[in-house]
């Protein structure tokens, strides 16, 4: 991003005799650390030497030195004098406008200046959203490129640094990548981080080392490589993959990312392929004589290739993208604290020091299991969480993707494997009668979580939750719009929702 600055904001900037107020700072490192440029204009040269303290005159032009210059900026022309209804007859005035006109122009992106005259004339041209205050510069530099912590029980965000490279889940790496210590070391240099996953007694178990790059086999864009993503062989019973995966998926949704990617050499056909794959990567394209590579995209990039899919098939793909349309159940399902807290252990309505670091708790494709009569539920149909007895309120929701009913528990067991929170016990106990195991996949935490109250009075319920319940389809849309979803209506079809 090009930014150009006025003369008020320079001076306390370079004055040598005064401490540097925090904001002007924090400006300052927030442009380098964004890699922002930081221009100046003719017209604050021409600003400066009018400066009245002639003490230090020599001093902040030698500093301004260290700022690029704008080159080629004509003064401006009458018309658009006219606009902003300026007389242009002070060296003060024309050095107002001539910033003015340097943005007006497109040379640079924004202005940042402390001069309500210059916001005025801004206004009058149309170009004042491009003028910011310096608090508000600080603001808007935060909010386009901050990037938006994401945390997930069991997940640690370090410095690839602060890791030993020595560690033993590196071993297999290292097999394939010769020069594993010398890219350890630079990415370490370059402040490099990583997800990572670890036991009571701090060894690494699962890690994934992430960057951010604008494009990749000419697709531009926010980009997040995944450039290693293991999980040690004795412990992928746990589910820990799919925690990386959420993981990964959280950061890149809230991060406004494109895609991610992984690399893979072609001999390469481990269980992390078929996982990823499971969870809507694509193979891209093969880079002569070297790797694979895996594609997540975070947007729809052929909606002719996406009306083909089914509504669980775009959910796979898409993800935290989903469809909804009037063929489409959905349904409210309780369940009991005690399974919650274990099923959806990243819910924010249920801080905690300790968390559940069991296969369940990981993953992403979850078990439910009761013995509800209802009969029409199918692959694809939308699930809510409500969690009863303490918090009474809707909080998370899921995508269907198979059901059985069965009196065998032993069929049950094979159904739910380890996706579910209940004990050998539990199940044989629910298979007295018939019982339902319902498979699905997580795909949003409800961000605002609404209450028993809010449900009866709105008419989405009529009592309490108890059962399996069907809500219509205009109470799904108030709930979800109402929790904090958003909604992109006529997406597909005019009676496709696309919902995130």
């Amino acid at each position: 991003m090009r930014i150009l600055v006025d003369t008020n904001i320079l001076i306390p900037l370079e004055t040598p005799n005064r401490i540097l107020d925090y904001e002007y700072s924090k400006f300052i490192k927030l442009a380098n650390e964004y890699k922002c440029t930081i221009f100046i204009h003719e017209a604050n040269l021409d600003d400066i030497k009018r400066y009245k303290n002639k003490k230090y005159l020599q001093i902040i032009l030698s500093r301004f030195n260290k700022y690029p210059v704008l080159g080629g900026i004509k003064d401006p022309d009458i018309i658009f004098l006219k606009k902003i209804n300026s007389k242009y007859n002070t060296p003060k005035v024309k050095s107002d406008d001539r910033l003015l006109y340097a943005l007006y122009k497109n040379s640079v992106n924004i202005l940042v200046t402390n001069d309500n005259g210059i916001y005025k004339k801004a206004v009058l041209a149309n170009i004042n959203s491009r003028v910011y205050r310096l608090e508000q510069a600080i603001s808007f530099l935060e909010e386009i490129y901050k990037r938006k912590t994401v945390e997930l029980p069991n997940i640690r965000d370090e410095f690839v640094y602060n890791i030993d490279k020595n560690d033993e889940i590196f071993d297999s790496v290292k097999v394939e990548y010769t020069d594993f210590d010398e890219w350890f070391n630079r990415i370490s240099t370059n402040g490099r981080k990583a997800w990572i996953v670890r036991n009571p007694n701090s060894n690494i178990e699962a890690i994934c080392i992430y960057k951010e790059e604008d494009q990749i086999n000419g697709i531009k864009g926010k980009i997040l490589k995944l450039c290693t993503f293991i999980v040690k062989e004795d412990s992928r019973g746990k589910k820990l993959g799919e925690l990386l995966l959420k993981n990964i998926f959280k950061y890149s949704f809230s991060n406004l990312f494109s895609l991610a990617y992984m690399e893979f050499y072609p001999s390469r056909k481990d269980f992390l392929i078929n996982l990823i794959e499971d969870f809507g990567f694509v193979k891209f394209k093969s880079k002569e004589n070297k790797e694979d590579i895996y594609i997540k995209y975070f947007y729809v990039e052929d909606k002719t290739f996406a009306k083909e899919l089914s509504h669980l098939e775009f959910a796979i793909k898409y993800f935290p993208y989903f469809l909804n349309s009037n063929t489409i159940n959905k349904f409210i399902i309780p369940i009991q604290s005690r399974y919650h807290y274990k099923l959806f252990p990243d819910d924010q309505s249920q801080p905690s020091l300790f968390y559940p670091n069991e296969s369940v708790s990981n993953s992403i494709k979850k078990a439910y299991i009761c013995n509800s009569r209802i009969k029409k539920i199918y692959p694809g149909d939308i699930v809510i969480f409500y969690r009863s007895k303490d918090i009474k309120s809707l909080t998370n929701i899921g995508i269907i993707e198979e059901v059985l009913r069965t009196n065998d528990t032993n069929e049950l067991v094979a159904f739910v494997g380890k996706r579910t929170v209940y004990s050998l016990e539990e199940m044989n106990k629910k298979c007295q009668s018939l019982a339902l195991g319902i498979l699905f996949r997580q795909v949003k935490n409800l961000d605002i979580k609404i209450n028993f109250g809010n449900l009866k009075r709105n008419g989405f319920i009529k009592g309490p939750v108890q059962s399996i319940t069907k809500i219509s389809n205009n109470n799904f849309l108030k709930i979800f719009q109402e929790s904090g979803g958003n909604i992109e209506y006529n997406f597909l079809t005019d009676k496709t929702q696309l919902c995130f």
